[in-house]
């Protein structure tokens, strides 16, 4: 009956993580497709989809701006700079501009100024995963942060924000010139541990097999 048990538990977990890392790998294709498409405009599409490229035109308001704490760029701890860029429609977008290294204390680093005027960026819609940073709700307020919570973000600063995503400004924009480094941008959704994780329950499943098999003929 263990051996049963066993074995039929081990061989769902296998299917489920199997089933699991497809589901991996097909977000995984799609922010790659996303990417590689010919950057639009918000006038050219009705939905924003995640990694999708988009040229954005407007002005930064750096009055706004604001510093995510905690974020390391090659092992060094820094700042994700986001400053907020209003359209020429009233809408607002949340623009991480690159990462800033942090000089060692508590005090908020000089940011290198975003540029002023009406300006073209190009971009990358993505999810935002500062969430994951979130210690406590102290965290989301003031000029330094540990997260970003867009929706509360929207009701503090007044600005009509056009989807709960930031968009990282591309290197190639006029953003490669302010000093920062651009965001680094992660399109794993870990499909290839999770079919690790798939092959080790099947394992599990055919030692299960194996051991039941042995000691059956050790008793006889």
């Amino acid at each position: 009956v263990t051996a049963v048990l066993l074995t039929a538990l081990t061989l769902r977990l296998s299917i489920w993580q199997f089933d699991r890392a497809e589901q991996k790998r097909a977000l995984e294709n799609a922010a790659v497709t996303a990417m590689n498409a010919a950057p639009l405009s918000l006038r050219e599409t009705n939905q924003i989809m995640p990694f999708q490229r988009v040229v954005l035109t407007g002005e930064y308001l750096p009055q706004q701006e604001i510093l995510l704490d905690n974020r390391v760029h090659q092992k060094r701890a820094g700042y994700h700079v986001i400053t907020p860029f209003r359209l020429a429609d009233g809408g607002a977008v949340m623009i991480n501009r690159g990462w800033l290294a942090g000089d060692g204390s508590r005090r908020a680093p000089a940011v290198p100024a975003a540029a002023a005027g009406t300006v073209t960026v190009q971009g990358i819609f993505y999810p935002d995963s500062a969430a994951a940073y979130r210690l406590s709700d102290e965290a989301a307020s003031g000029q330094v942060r540990q997260y970003l919570d867009l929706t509360a973000y929207a009701a503090e600063s007044g600005l009509a924000l056009l989807s709960l995503v930031l968009i990282r400004a591309d290197s190639r924009t006029d953003e490669g010139a302010d000093g920062l480094v651009p965001a680094a941008l992660r399109t794993d959704y870990k499909s290839r541990q999770r079919t690790i994780y798939a092959w080790q329950w099947l394992s599990f499943c055919l030692l299960t097999i194996v051991f039941y098999v042995l000691l059956v003929f050790k008793k006889r």
